[in-house]
């Protein structure tokens, strides 16, 4: 939380209008929800992880899974909650469909990026890259 009002500040300081804009609004407002959240959601799930009693290790990979699909689907909850009131009042909308589509778009997110940074460390060895 230091860093994020480090970051303010000096976007601030830097720019004092940059306080009105609804990008900078909306990108702290959501950063800070997430950070002040998440950790008490976090200890929730661990709470639960520890009543579960899992035997095989099919069932522990596939309740690992759970819970990050979990805490996918919570994140864009909260952050869809928090920077609603702030959408409404910037862009007077609301928009419902973002909370569904983060929940599908999210858990795609990771895996694509992943093989967004495999395929370009690969296009480094590619015989292309060379000409």
């Amino acid at each position: 939380r230091n860093s994020l009002g480090l970051a303010a500040f000096l976007m601030i300081s830097y720019d004092p209008l940059q306080f009105f804009q609804p990008s900078f609004q909306l990108s702290f407002a959501l950063v800070l929800s997430l950070s002040l959240l998440m950790p008490s959601i976090s200890k929730i799930y661990q709470l639960y992880c520890a009543r579960m009693i899992l035997c095989t290790m099919f069932g522990k990979i596939c309740h690992t899974l759970l819970l990050l699909l979990l805490a996918d689907i919570v994140s864009s909850g909260i952050g869809w909650i928090s920077t609603l009131p702030l959408s409404v009042a910037y862009f007077q909308l609301l928009p419902l469909s973002s909370a569904i589509v983060n929940c599908i778009v999210v858990p795609l997110a990771f895996p694509l990026q992943g093989l967004a940074m495999i395929s370009i460390f690969m296009a480094s060895w590619s015989p292309l890259a060379f000409l």
